[in-house]
């Protein structure tokens, strides 16, 4: 029996939709898929599909910005039906908040307890370790406290584009003063991110990370930096597109090089901004923000230019397939690459088993056999899409 709170019929879908965010969505998902599905053990061959440690750029660290710009273009669409803040937009907003929030301590936990178990030697004695030293921040808690700040500031700026556009470029100017002013891009006791996390939450609840040699509880999902530069960026994705779609609405001719210049210019001022405001996804700073942000804008103006021409829908549905889907896929991916990167096998596990114990001894290449490994499973994770796509389930979380 169907979720009618969940499932819609792909006839209401295809109404509703924009085939080039769909489209966005699923080559974000196809990243995110080959990065969880990178291979297991040691360091990662493929070297594009690691993070930086601190600043810098890879396509790897791309992939949670675009998935965060789909995001504010997405609410475009789902916020149509509200006129103002009321009791319907507080449940689906707040519930959404509180489920995506959930998840990603459910996926933070379940995550660490092969560690715990092992290092307390007792299953009941780790599973209570892992839930007294839970990690409270985490991705899908980022996107749940950058969705309901951005969900009230849009409806209380009537969604009025312009008026969006100009707080989330002030969120952002003023996140730029705070790094430059509070050692923000320096990994050390004084950056102010540091200082604030470490200010809300105890040690132990936050990810410890490590660059050259040091080790602090810097978390790269932080609270700060969720309120002012990934609200920031949601609310400029949903002004971009919400400005687009009004100028194609009104008949106005040829829009598209609105949405190219717009994209060009975000990537053109963030490059610019560097020599002041380095790039850096565990800070998500200004001018990451405005390159990935361009970078996300421009895929989604190239495939909206090419859905303008039926011949190429073919060639666009593996990625319409994938973004219909978007963030159970996403769910699906993170919780199949954990559960198989941690099912022990002798004295290794699954992954590293079919990774390094038969993929890289029949190939005879790491790098080969890494992105075998990726293929094949990120394959698999598109069967599970496609027919969800094929039996008309659509699931909205």
């Amino acid at each position: 029996m169907e979720n009618k709170r969940t499932v819609k019929t792909v006839s209401e879908v295809k109404k509703s939709r924009f085939v080039a965010l769909d489209v966005f969505r699923g080559l974000t998902i196809v990243l995110l898929l080959f990065y969880f599905n990178r291979g297991t053990g040691g360091t990662n061959p493929i070297v594009w599909l690691n993070h930086t440690p601190w600043l810098g750029l890879t396509l790897a660290d791309c992939a949670y910005p675009l998935f965060m710009t789909a995001m504010g273009m997405s609410m475009v669409f789902s916020f149509r039906r509200y006129e103002k803040i009321n009791g319907v937009f507080l449940r689906k907003v707040i519930s959404r908040t509180l489920l995506l929030f959930g998840l990603g301590l459910i996926y933070n936990y379940c995550s660490s307890l092969p560690k715990n178990i092992a290092d307390a030697g007792n299953v009941g004695e780790g599973m209570m370790n892992a839930l007294v030293n839970i990690r409270i921040y985490g991705v899908l808690q980022r996107y749940a406290i950058a969705f309901v700040c951005a969900s009230f500031i849009i409806m209380l700026c009537k969604k009025n584009y312009k008026i969006i556009a100009m707080v989330g470029g002030g969120l952002l100017v003023a996140y730029l003063f705070i790094l430059g002013f509070g050692h923000g891009y320096e990994f050390s006791k004084d950056n102010i991110l540091y200082i604030i996390d470490n200010a809300i939450l105890p040690a132990n609840h936050l990810y410890h990370d490590t660059v050259g040699g040091l080790e602090l509880t810097m978390d790269p999902e932080g609270l700060f930096a969720t309120l002012f530069s990934c609200t920031g960026q949601l609310l400029l994705s949903f002004a971009g597109l919400s400005f687009y779609l009004n100028a194609k609405e009104n008949g106005k001719s040829h829009p598209l090089p609105y949405l190219f210049a717009g994209a060009i210019l975000s990537i053109v001022l963030g490059l610019f901004i560097t020599f002041f405001c380095p790039i850096s996804k565990k800070v998500w700073s200004v001018s990451f923000v405005l390159i990935t942000s361009g970078i996300g804008f421009t895929v989604v103006a190239l495939v909206e230019t090419l859905t303008l021409k039926r011949p190429h829908e073919k060639l666009l549905y593996p990625f319409n397939v994938l973004g219909a889907n978007a963030i159970f896929l996403y769910l699906l991916v993170i919780i199949t690459s954990m559960v198989i990167k941690n099912i022990p096998v002798a004295d290794s596990t699954l992954g590293e088993c079919i990774n390094h114990g038969f993929m890289v001894i029949s190939v005879g290449n790491e790098v080969i056999a890494a992105l075998l490994y990726a293929i094949i499973f990120s394959a698999l994770d598109w069967l599970v899409a496609w027919l969800l796509y094929r039996k008309k389930i659509f699931i909205r979380l």
